[in-house]
């Protein structure tokens, strides 16, 4: 797929047959969480044009996030001051910012998960461990002195 730099993100969404673009002068990175998020907000039954700012708020918390981190990649985590290393003021900024996108995130019901949305049952339950009346259980006859 071709970047198009200016209108990423613009398009018809499924069950509204309208038009929702994205804020012009984005980045790629933003049109492209923008097109994500409002192809599945849109597709709800309760989905109102008020989801749409709330959508826009999650892509520019995404957006600031990319950044700082792309700062901490570069600079690390801390600086050498006077009194002995300090950490960055970007680092707690970009803490403050990713608790927002998961507040956002609960907001607008989207879940971030690299499991398969289609994923059954079985699969799912591998990662629940054992269950309690499955586990072993120590009787105080078998403990050692």
């Amino acid at each position: 797929m071709e970047k198009d730099e200016k209108n990423f993100g613009s398009g018809e969404y499924p069950n509204t047959g309208r038009y929702y673009p994205a804020k012009k002068n984005q980045t790629y990175n933003w049109g492209k969480n923008w097109r994500i998020f409002c192809t599945e907000i849109t597709q709800r039954d309760n989905f109102k044009e008020g989801h749409l700012k709330a959508v826009e708020i999650l892509c520019d918390l995404l957006e600031e996030y990319e950044t700082l981190t792309k700062f901490v990649k570069e600079n690390g985590y801390s600086f050498q001051g006077p009194e002995g290393p300090k950490p960055y003021p970007e680092i707690s900024i970009r803490n403050k910012i990713s608790q927002n996108i998961v507040q956002y995130c609960k907001l607008l019901d989207i879940k971030l998960s690299k499991d398969k949305p289609n994923a059954s049952e079985e699969e799912e339950n591998i990662w629940d461990g054992p269950s309690i009346s499955a586990a072993p259980t120590i009787s105080a006859a078998s403990t050692l002195y």
